[in-house]
């Protein structure tokens, strides 16, 4: 009994640790791509892992992520973002995004 308890918790603290070992921190910043302003409050989120994050009011941020892991960034006015992380590696590096204003187009108006 005391050593399938033993061989119980090993194999529990074994799993936890491999699964530990995944996950990599990940700092960034976004930017307006037309101005290289940053953008204060844009909103990274984890589809993988349902986690999310916002920029502080000079677009850095910082998140964990797995290899494998998809990033949605938005913004309002902005058109949504994907990063999507390699199975092989995640940079070490900062990684600076780069959001594209979203225009809308509005229908003609008659003036008389």
């Amino acid at each position: 009994m005391l050593r399938k308890l033993f061989l119980i918790n090993f194999l529990i603290i074994l799993t936890l640790y491999a699964n530990a070992q995944q996950w990599v921190e990940i700092t960034g910043v976004v930017l307006q791509q037309d101005s290289i302003t940053p953008l204060n409050g844009a909103s990274i989120y984890n589809k993988n892992s349902f986690l999310g994050t916002l920029t502080n009011k000079i677009g850095n941020f910082k998140m964990r992520v797995k290899p494998g892991d998809t990033l949605q960034i938005t913004h309002l006015g902005f058109m949504t973002y994907l990063l999507i992380f390699d199975e092989a590696e995640i940079p070490k590096e900062k990684i600076y995004i780069s959001m594209k204003v979203k225009s809308y187009e509005l229908e003609g108006v008659n003036v008389r």
